[in-house]
Order: C-alpha cells, then structure tokens, then sequence
C-alpha cells in the first residue's frame, strides 16, 4: 500500500481534482482508480505514483490541467515518479499508442532496448511503464457512452477511430451523444488486448497485466457483451457461458453464470463460477460493468461464494432483499 495515500489525496483536493468532471467521474475518482488497479498488478511504487497523477499536468489525450510546479510534485512524489509523470504529460499519446505501440511496434517478435520514437530514443522499460499505464487508464474509465462518441459498434476495430483523427480524417462519430449512456460495458478491451501483447514481448517482469493475455477481436467483444446484457434481463445459462467462450475475461459473467447456477440448485458450479469472478475481479482491480461499483461487485461475488459453500439459496424475494444480512 502507499504509505503517503492520504498527504497525495489532499494535495490532489488541494488542486480541484475533486471538483473536475472526468468521463464517468471526477478527475480524483479516476485517479485512484488508475492508482488502485496497478496496486493490483503489483507495479512498482514509481509507477503506482504515476498513475496517480498521470495527467495533472495536462496531456496531448486531455487538456484537463490541474499543476505546473515540477518542484513542488517532485517534493510530493520524488524525482523518479514526478520524471515519469512529466513525461507521459508530454508524450504524444494518439501516436504512442496506435501508431508506435499498435503499429510499428505490434508485429515486432521482440522489442529491441531502445527504440526510436518522435525523433529520440525510448528505452523498452519506459515504453512498457506507458503501455501498463494505458491499460490501467481505459480499464478505469471507459464505458459505452464512449462508444458512442467513437461509433465502436460500426466499425470493425475500435483504433479505427484514432487512427482517423492521427489523419486528420473526417470518419464515423457522433458528438451528440447523451452522458451516460446506456450503462453497457465499453467495447475496448479488443485494443487493450493488441496492447498486452506488446506488453509481454518488452519482458519487464514487475510490469505485467494479468488478464487479456490473448487478443480478442471487437466481434467477440460485442457478442459476449450483447449476450451479457440479455442475462441480466432474462437469466439463460447456455447465454451466459456463450458469452464467457467469446470473452472470457470479464468476472461479471462468472458472476451471473454464478447466480444462474444458485438458482437452479447447482452448487458446485455456482462455487466454482463465483470463485472464478472473484479471483478475476482481483486481477482487474476495477469492474467492467460500472453501472455498479467495484467494491459491490467484490462484496456481492463473496456472498455468491458463500451461498454456493453452504448450498442454500433463497427463493422468495424477501430472501433474496435479505440476501446480505443472513
């Protein structure tokens, strides 16, 4: 854990950083969100820093710019994490992620220790530092009001979009898209994928994403996400396990599969559904279905795992209002 969390979080209250909008919720929100999933991924305590105060200097990505006293961070944080704050402020991050790291980069076997990128060398380490980074970024903040905006569904992949805007291409969007949107999960883990690959092949053993290990394709992605959605209206267990063969990672379908299996009496798989989304939503270290909140989820699964040890399910409604007071 930081053992500075509470000085950062007032610096950062400090700032304003509780009172700026962010997607989906304030800046300081998203901040310790970022924070909190590298905790989870274990990453060292310079880049766990990082993420949390990714972008308070302003970036290329966002103009939102709550600091510009490199001292007075670097006084915060130390030099090394402040140095690596500064240059992610100052990367251009459309480019580093979907022409560098997603194009030139992508189709590489190996990644070499430097690498050339706007003109100046980039180590391996600091390329990976910025890939886990972004992981940890899009993990924390995107949902389907985004897709929106980028018209995901419509496209065959979603860096279609960035890719059109790095080439000043008029393409397929829509500015008027109402916030929040429809509360589905985000369609972006396809990209993330991509960029979990380039992650693996920089081989910088504290700086690892343990979940999208394989790529997906945004077809899988909506299917299992389309199927998810359909669940939680109209619970169908093969639907649910359909969507888990197309996307496997996300632990709100063990979850739901988990439900189902309670339910109809099936304890055993309910216990090893459940115990599946737990260890999943540990790995994330945030959901992918924020309609509802991490920790919800988290206490929420416990309870599933519970039932399922103990082999009882309620099966009037009062029982399941009551579900986490028994």
């Amino acid at each position: 854990m930081e053992p500075k969390l509470n000085e950062f979080i007032s610096f950062l209250k400090s700032k304003g950083a509780n009172e700026c909008f962010h997607k989906t919720s304030t800046f300081l929100h998203h901040l310790l969100g970022v924070h909190h999933i590298l905790q989870a991924w274990k990453a060292p305590i310079e880049v766990c820093r990082l993420g949390l105060f990714h972008s308070i200097y302003g970036t290329s990505w966002v103009s939102l710019k709550i600091c510009s006293d490199r001292k007075e961070l670097q006084d915060l944080i130390g030099k090394e994490a402040e140095e690596l704050v500064f240059d992610f402020c100052n990367l251009n991050r459309m480019k580093f992620t979907f022409e560098f790291v997603l194009g030139q980069l992508y189709n590489q076997s190996m990644i070499d220790e430097y690498t050339e990128f706007e003109s100046k060398k980039m180590s391996k380490r600091r390329i990976a530092i910025f890939i886990l980074l972004t992981l940890s970024d899009w993990l924390d903040q995107w949902v389907a009001w985004q897709d929106d905006l980028f018209q995901t569904e419509k496209r065959k992949d979603l860096a279609e979009f960035f890719i059109d805007c790095l080439e000043d291409k008029k393409g397929t969007e829509n500015a008027n898209a109402i916030w929040p949107g429809n509360h589905k999960p985000g369609l972006y883990l396809h990209v993330l994928s991509r960029l979990n690959q380039v992650l693996q092949k920089c081989n910088q053993s504290d700086l690892t994403c343990p979940i999208l290990l394989s790529p997906i394709s945004l077809e899988q992605e909506n299917k299992a996400r389309n199927l998810y959605c359909e669940c939680r209206i109209q619970p169908f267990k093969a639907k649910i396990q359909e969507a888990i063969h197309y996307n496997p990672y996300p632990a709100e379908l063990y979850n739901v599969l988990a439900q189902i299996c309670l339910s109809e009496n099936l304890f055993d798989e309910a216990f090893a559904a459940s115990t599946k989304a737990f260890d999943l939503f540990q790995k994330w270290g945030t959901c992918w279905d924020k309609s509802i909140s991490y920790e919800s989820w988290l206490v929420h699964t416990k309870l599933l795992i519970t039932h399922a040890q103990k082999k009882v399910w309620p099966k009037t409604a009062m029982g399941m209002i009551n579900l986490g007071l028994s």
